[in-house]
């Protein structure tokens, strides 16, 4: 069957729940993270969304780049509200966009503080393989350490109006140990425990209507809302 989870796109989105992370830690975790990913879909040349500059390769200068990312009108540090920054790279078949928000001294009110999220263009609707989405959502967790981390796309994502601090769904939906208890899933869905943590699948041939019904079931099955933070 033809996969329809990547009809034009797929989005990978993290939520952490540390707080206060330096600017050398979220460098390192944006490298390890652009590693990972790059691995997984064989992308490369990153480069720095704000000034088109390459990614730099020493640590130094990297978290030289993400200090200089939040800065008041009057161009003074403000590091108390962390920071953002946004890399691209491109390979023979995908383009992917990585945007990290993380080092705020607070975890955020209604909506997450500390968050990443990675967008996916293949060159051909389709194009992509489970083990390569689950590529990428496996060097996200391990780059960052997070509560949850989702893939999917933008019908799912619009069927299910979740967001923020919820537990949302998806084609894959990964959740850390000790974050909420995983119990009975509703049929389709795969379970299997990796990365710290378990991981949610439904297969990639369901369309958008079948995958955000099975995971509100299995998020009414389990009691699921929001993350504890």
């Amino acid at each position: 069957m033809t996969s329809v989870l990547t009809e034009s796109k797929f989005i990978v989105n993290a939520v952490c729940v540390r707080v206060g992370e330096s600017a050398g830690w979220v460098a390192e975790a944006t490298d390890a993270c652009a590693r990972g990913v790059g691995e997984a879909l064989g992308v490369g040349g990153w480069v720095h969304s704000g000034s088109d500059s390459p990614w730099p390769g020493d640590a130094d200068e990297r978290g030289d780049l993400v200090r200089s990312e939040v800065v008041t009108d009057q161009g003074e540090p403000l590091w108390a509200a962390g920071y953002s920054l946004s890399l691209m790279a491109k390979g023979d078949r995908f383009i992917v966009e990585l945007s990290v928000a993380a080092g705020s001294d607070d975890v955020g009110v209604r909506l997450p503080e500390h968050r990443v999220s990675l967008t996916v263009w293949p060159g051909r609707v389709g194009d992509v393989s489970s083990g390569e989405v689950d590529g990428v959502v496996g060097a996200v967790v391990r780059a960052w350490g997070p509560a949850m981390v989702s893939a999917s796309t933008s019908p799912v994502k619009r069927m299910e109006r979740r967001g923020g601090w919820q537990v949302v769904g998806g084609y894959r939906l990964w959740l850390a140990d000790g974050v909420v208890s995983v119990g009975e899933v509703a049929r389709g869905v795969g379970v299997s425990r990796v990365w710290g943590g378990v991981l949610l699948s439904v297969p990639d041939e369901w369309h958008h209507e079948q995958v955000a019904a099975a995971m509100a079931r299995t998020r009414e099955l389990n009691g699921w809302d929001e993350l504890p933070h």
